[in-house]
């Protein structure tokens, strides 16, 4: 209950400063538009990465992993401390994790980590779904700007606003690009981001 109060008070801050942004925007609109910006910027930056556990059973080589609220970008890395993964892949279409070498007994003591890159998944109306509370605290500012980007580069609508809609733009792509080059190294403080 605290967790869903706290992303509900981030996100109504950031539709309510959009609204302020642009006068006369509709609430569908907005929330479309903010689908749309935390998609676009989940997409291009892999920034909203997620490890799974994955429990192995021996001689089995195929387990099913399913993301309800999102869909799977990327795959980063399927890892574990003795089982071989060489070869192992995962298939987003049909969640489909598959090994190469089937699991021992040694391999079953520890999960095997399949690590990914997550987008929110169409129809999914929760934007307590589309990303951990941390993101939307940390990305804020850049999803604020993409949602008045986006609206304000609606045609002759009462909130149309090309500068704003430029300005913001900017500033959202800009985001973007640092977030990138932060999510390419792990987040690691002091590391190179380029």
């Amino acid at each position: 209950p605290q967790r869903e109060a706290i992303m509900f008070a981030v996100i109504t801050k950031l539709l309510n400063y959009a609204r302020f942004q642009l006068p006369g925007s509709t609430d569908g609109s907005l929330n479309e538009e903010l689908f749309n910006a935390v998609d676009e910027f989940c997409r291009r930056t892999d920034g909203n990465r997620f490890s799974t556990p994955v429990p192995l059973t021996e001689d089995v080589v195929e387990y099913t992993i399913t993301f309800p609220a999102n869909v799977v970008i990327r795959v980063f890395e399927i890892v574990h401390k003795t089982a071989n993964v060489q070869g192992a892949w995962y298939d987003p279409d049909d969640g489909k994790l598959v090994l190469s070498y089937p699991p021992t007994a040694l391999d079953t003591q520890e999960p095997l980590y399949l690590n990914v890159s997550l987008a929110p998944k169409a129809g999914a109306d929760d934007p307590d779904d589309w990303m951990p509370e941390l993101l939307w605290d940390r990305f804020y500012q850049y999803l604020l700007d993409g949602v008045i980007a986006k609206m304000a580069a609606h045609i002759a609508k009462p909130w149309t606003n090309q500068t704003k809609a430029m300005f913001h733009g900017r500033r959202f792509h800009n985001g973007i690009g640092t977030i990138k080059a932060q999510a390419a190294v792990g987040y690691a403080p002091n590391a190179q981001a380029w």
